[in-house]
């Protein structure tokens, strides 16, 4: 089963031009594993996503563990050319937040940047989403979407209400 932010982020690379692959299963060392997103837009561009449905929030040291061992690996790096060749690659790391402190994000995000890696979180996805897409108006298939359509609808409707409501999770 496909995880809900995985769907959603899945989604916001689609509406981008990206045609995707999700859980692309491949051999690691005597167990199996998989690729969350993998894809290619119609510049040429290929696309490799990893979505974590939790925060980087304790370190740059997790941080790291996530960078390091998922995007410089060899057996990850090699499934990623089975299917996209020599294509010029997009990096993500999807996560559904960063740390709460404004310094330790921008270190996380700088140490995978140098790294070749862009990190997106899920109020980025869904802030895309609320600007780009989704409209008051429609009715959308895709669960994800309505959901955001509906948020969009009370926010539009009670801020004061939302704001306040969200505050006191």
């Amino acid at each position: 089963m496909v995880e809900p932010m995985q769907k959603l982020v899945q989604k916001y690379f689609e509406e981008q031009g990206y045609f995707l692959r999700s859980n692309l299963k491949y051999k690691y060392n005597k167990n199996h594993s998989d690729i969350d997103l993998i894809g290619i837009n119609n510049k040429g561009e290929g696309l490799v996503a990893e979505v974590k449905n939790r925060s980087i929030y304790y370190s740059l040291k997790e941080a790291k563990v996530l960078v390091e061992d998922y995007y410089n690996d060899s057996i990850v790096d090699k499934k990623v050319r089975e299917i996209l060749g020599k294509l010029p690659t997009r990096k993500v790391l999807a996560v559904a937040w960063l740390h709460s402190e404004p310094k330790k994000s921008e270190e996380i995000m700088k140490y995978a940047a140098e790294r070749g890696v862009e990190i997106i979180t899920l109020d980025e996805v869904i802030g895309w989403f609320f600007k780009n897409l989704v409209s008051d108006s429609m009715s959308y298939e895709d669960d994800s979407l309505q959901l955001i359509r509906s948020i969009k609808e009370y926010y539009k409707y009670d801020k004061a209400s939302f704001l306040n409501n969200i505050k006191k999770t």
